[in-house]
């Protein structure tokens, strides 16, 4: 008993003695040194990795061009001058949810900062109105300073305006009445026929319904504003339509499309075009380079000058007809063997001018046609035709049609019309468009 009392006590003295709590603290404080220790080497680990992760993303196409060194297109990006808006905004997406945030984020910032407005088409709508929750959101954030940040809704948010498309069966309606006279396309086995707009079952032809149908609702839209404000008679000569795809993960700037819409489309210089598409490009993870590459996306849409499309999924039993001589043929052969990453290297030295030995700027690097998920175009070039549809219907367009889509794509059949179209009129004007290489887009990557 005694035994256990004095070890009871000498327990509880131990406890209690000073050297016993100086022992603890220093193991609490070693421990706390260690735990600093460690977090500063997670912290240093982690932005190594992040270091190392964007320098892998560093877009080496070759040992003489890098994307990173494309200069942007204005000079100062933090200036806060706000130039008179020109442009319009139309784009189409398949419901609220397929609208990429990045696009919501372009469109508020047209509108709040730049005054430009938009309209949206959407096939369908979801039960939260998820796309105008965030217009609403985003427009509140960019259009209300602090001093009146509860004061309502801001008024850039009207500029944005998101409506339902009628049904694929109503659109099919109008296409197919506005071919009342084709009977070509009329006939009971037009699903047989390659590019045949009237297909109900395709999903491009789907698309060049649909993206008539906004282009004649805008011209309406347009046409009724102007006439009302009757200010500017030659307005569609004097503005530029913006048409993009709305699931992208980057967009250029909105005060670059004014500048390059001032400097190229609107202007009455010879350096003028009636269409300047953006440089559409996709990142991946190159296996065999073990790092990540650009690669130019929209060969669907591009065919080079003289005629070279980059599209390979060809209908390979139709044979092009062409006038090109020899040397333009052996050009087109080469051009339109190329692969997505040297299409990018094309734009690249096709539109880099050198200036001096330190600075360059680009050019726009003229095309027969393109896309690549956003296209400036001049008003009246855009609109003003009757014969030429994103759903119109020519026999040349078979050449440019896709083994697995068994169409041409719509942006090809506009391009192809307007192109024929130019030809034939006293204007003296050719259908002119072209990319410019450092007004990018950014598709999904793999």
């Amino acid at each position: 008993m005694a035994a256990t009392v004095m070890g009871r006590k000498r327990g509880v003295s131990i406890i209690n003695s000073p050297d016993y709590h100086r022992r603890v603290t220093v193991k609490k404080q070693s421990f706390q040194k260690w735990k600093r220790t460690i977090l500063v080497i997670c912290i240093i680990v982690y932005l190594t990795y992040i270091a190392s992760y964007y320098q892998s993303h560093h877009i080496t196409i070759s040992t003489d061009y890098d994307y990173h060194d494309i200069p942007p297109i204005l000079g100062d990006e933090s200036s806060t001058q706000q130039p008179n808006n020109i442009l319009t905004i139309v784009g189409m997406s398949y419901r609220d949810n397929t609208t990429s945030d990045m696009a919501i984020i372009f469109l508020v910032e047209a509108a709040c900062n730049y005054g430009i407005p938009s309209y949206i088409l959407l096939s369908e709508r979801d039960s939260e109105l998820s796309l105008d929750k965030k217009i609403t959101a985003l427009a509140h954030h960019y259009g209300q300073s602090l001093d009146n940040i509860d004061d309502g809704y801001p008024e850039c948010m009207k500029l944005i305006n998101v409506s339902l498309s009628p049904s694929d069966e109503e659109i099919y309606k109008m296409t197919r009445q506005s071919y009342t006279n084709n009977k070509s396309l009329l006939i009971e086995t037009k699903q047989q026929l390659i590019n045949n707009p009237l297909d109900k079952n395709n999903r491009i032809a789907r698309i060049k319904r649909s993206r008539e149908y906004q282009r004649q609702q805008l011209y309406d839209i347009l046409k009724s504003s102007h006439s009302a404000n009757n200010k500017n008679v030659d307005w569609k000569r004097n503005s530029a339509v913006v048409v993009l795809d709305l699931d992208l993960l980057a967009y250029p700037s909105p005060s670059d499309l004014i500048e390059t819409a001032r400097k190229y489309i609107v202007t009455l210089s010879s350096s003028s075009y009636q269409a300047i598409c953006a440089n559409g490009l996709m990142t991946v993870f190159s296996k065999s380079k073990q790092r990540w590459v650009s690669r130019y996306y929209d060969t669907y849409s591009t065919i080079l000058l003289p005629n070279a499309w980059l599209h390979r999924d060809r209908i390979s039993s139709i044979k092009r007809e062409t006038t090109l001589d020899n040397n333009e043929h052996d050009i087109n052969e080469k051009l339109s063997s190329m692969d997505q990453m040297e299409a990018v290297q094309y734009f690249i030295e096709q539109g880099r001018v050198q200036d001096d030995s330190t600075t360059y700027h680009y050019k726009p690097v003229p095309v027969r046609s393109c896309f690549n998920g956003l296209t400036i175009y001049r008003t009246d070039v855009y609109l003003n035709s009757v014969e030429c549809r994103y759903d119109s219907y020519n026999k040349a367009d078979e050449v440019y049609a896709s083994n697995h889509y068994n169409h041409a794509c719509e942006h090809v059949v506009l391009h192809e019309c307007l192109r024929r179209q130019m030809m034939k009129s006293s204007s003296n004007e050719e259908f002119s468009i072209a990319v410019l290489p450092n007004m990018k887009t950014l598709w999904h990557g793999i």
